[in-house]
Parts: C-alpha cells; sequence; structure tokens
C-alpha cells in the first residue's frame, strides 16, 4: 500500500461486474481484475491488500478461492459479494466481510476505509507492544533509582504513552457499531451443524 493507494483484486464472472466495480476504485486505487477463482489466484501477490470476491463462479467458487487464499502466504482483506442472502454458513469462511448485490461504489469504499483503519490499527498495536516489550524488559533488569533519572528510559515512557494514545484513538474512530459487534444471539440448547460456506 503506497500511502492511502491500495491494490484491489475483483473478482467476478460477471464482465460488466469487474469494468464497473474498477470504474468506481481506478482513480485512487490500483485495480486488479480476474474472471475466475483460477485468474484470482494467479492475480494474488502480497501486494493486494483487498480482496472482493464474488461467490458463485464457474469452476472455483469464492468460498474455495478464500479458502486457498488463507492457506496462501499473503493477508489481503477479503471481501465476498454476493447476491446470495448472507447466513450463518459464513462463520466459519475465512473472509473479513459480506456485502449484498447489488453492490454500490460507497459500500466498496467502506470496505477499503474499513481496511485502511484496520491495518492503521495494526500497526500502532504491534509498535505499542515493541515499545512495551523493550520497558518491561528495562524495568525487570534495572534497579528503579537507577531508572528514576534516565533520560532513554524517560523517552521511552513517553514513546510508550503517545503510541497507546494512539492505538485509542484509531479505535476510538473506526467506523464499526461496537454493541452490533458484540452484540449477542441468546442461548441456543442444540446448534444445528454447521453448513459449508
Amino acid at each position: 500500500m503506497v500511502g492511502d493507494q491500495l491494490t484491489v483484486l475483483v473478482t467476478d464472472d460477471d464482465r460488466g461486474v469487474r469494468q464497473l466495480f474498477a470504474e468506481w476504485l481506478s482513480e485512487d486505487n490500483e485495480v486488479v481484475t480476474a474472471a475466475d477463482g483460477e485468474a484470482a489466484l494467479s492475480a494474488l501477490s502480497p501486494a493486494v491488500d483487498v480482496v472482493f470476491l464474488d461467490r458463485e463462479m464457474p469452476g472455483l467458487s469464492g468460498s474455495e478461492v478464500a479458502r486457498e487464499i488463507a492457506a496462501a502466504d499473503v493477508d489481503p482483506h477479503v471481501v465476498v459479494v454476493s447476491s446470495q442472502r448472507v447466513d450463518a454458513d459464513i462463520v466459519d469462511a475465512p473472509i473479513d466481510g459480506y456485502v449484498r448485490k447489488p453492490a454500490s461504489e460507497s459500500d466498496l469504499r467502506r470496505v477499503l476505509q474499513e481496511h485502511r483503519t484496520r491495518d492503521e490499527y495494526q500497526t500502532s498495536l504491534d509498535e505499542l507492544f515493541a515499545l512495551t516489550a523493550k520497558l518491561a524488559a528495562i524495568e525487570a533488569d534495572v534497579p528503579p533509582e537507577q531508572l528514576a533519572d534516565d533520560e532513554q528510559v524517560r523517552r521511552l515512557r513517553w514513546l510508550v504513552a503517545e503510541k497507546r494514545a494512539e492505538v485509542d484513538h484509531a479505535l476510538a474512530r473506526t467506523c464499526a457499531d461496537w454493541s452490533t459487534v458484540f452484540r449477542t444471539c441468546g442461548d441456543h440448547a442444540d446448534p444445528p451443524a454447521p453448513k459449508q460456506f
């Protein structure tokens, strides 16, 4: 990802859908298209940030492509775009989201913004963990009286506090409706066996 530009892989057996999605997104993103699952897997690389994936295609289905992507040495944000009604069968699917067709430009752009936010949050969180681990190692090995006047330790504590605030800010500005994310469905006696995505 260069700046705010993402590399987006649009996979759909409908040429019109591929062209429309590419038209919507190509002004400020690099868009690659694939007409089927095999072509999508061939186009997949570590540079791909987001995959929009049709669920029903000839040859490899969207679910098979999603599983292949999950097994590959890449980590794109995979979002199914389908006219099929979403159901609990997606619970075990290796996907990050689901958009119902007909999808709008704002639907796709919302997915890209969610990816950016999650990526920024993860980067900040990784940096916070690294700084915190350094500080914990120093505090465990150096007597407190020696740490009190150490300029480097003060600077490290300041960096930890700054990064923690950055992580909190990133989390607070996510688009997610957390009440929906954490909503429970109630108790069920014997849940049915899961369907295959």
